[in-house]
């Protein structure tokens, strides 16, 4: 979807949204919809930003690079958010 629309949303979830971690990532129970029941919004570029997100970025397709069994995207940031009320960033260690 990226390639084909030239535009993203990076979202930095916040430490209480691991369920949406694990639906995007379809490690949870799938639904009919990816966006279903999940509330976002929309700025610059039309991605959907989630709501409650930490940081996001809002992004236009620069480049894209074959990586093994993954593609890397890269984006030229065209609209950025900040929220600062005290929630921390979802992280994964291992």
């Amino acid at each position: 979807m990226i390639a084909e629309s030239k535009l993203f949303a990076a979202n930095i979830l916040n430490d209480e949204q691991e369920s949406l971690s694990e639906r995007f990532a379809a490690r949870a129970p799938l639904v009919s919809e990816s966006f279903e029941g999940v509330p976002y919004h929309v700025e610059v570029t039309g991605a959907p930003i989630l709501e409650g997100v930490i940081a996001w970025y809002d992004c236009h397709l620069e480049a894209v690079h074959a990586a093994g069994d993954h593609t890397i995207f890269v984006g030229k940031v065209a609209a950025i958010g900040l929220r600062d009320d005290g929630y921390q960033p979802l992280i994964y260690a291992v």
